[in-house]
């Protein structure tokens, strides 16, 4: 078992359609699964590496919720491997809460 030293980022997948948008939201929760609202202030972006250049995505953040809209021209461009992350920012500090891949849905 690795023992770390903090907490490690969740890991998820997001499937994506060739020529379609892909939305989604992002609860933040405490430690019981209560929702629990982001600071004001705060700002949670999505980090897509596209060919060595990462393309942000900035979710609109409303109480516990960030939600995200993937645009069909950055989803058409990502493979199965491309990675992507997600950063809360807030007073200089940015701290990943999700990491994770693409998988390519097309039919």
């Amino acid at each position: 078992m690795t023992n770390y030293l903090c907490a490690p980022p969740g890991q998820r997948i997001i499937p994506v359609t060739r020529g379609a948008d892909r939305s989604f939201t992002v609860r933040r929760t405490d430690s019981t699964g209560a929702p629990l609202d982001y600071a004001a202030g705060t700002a949670v972006s999505l980090w897509v590496d596209i060919d060595r250049d990462p393309t942000e995505v900035q979710a609109t953040v409303t109480g516990p919720s960030a939600a995200f809209t993937i645009g069909s021209a950055v989803c058409d461009l990502v493979k199965s491997s491309t990675r992507w992350r997600i950063i809360v920012a807030r007073g200089g500090t940015e701290v990943p809460v999700l990491v994770g891949r693409f998988e390519r849905r097309d039919g």
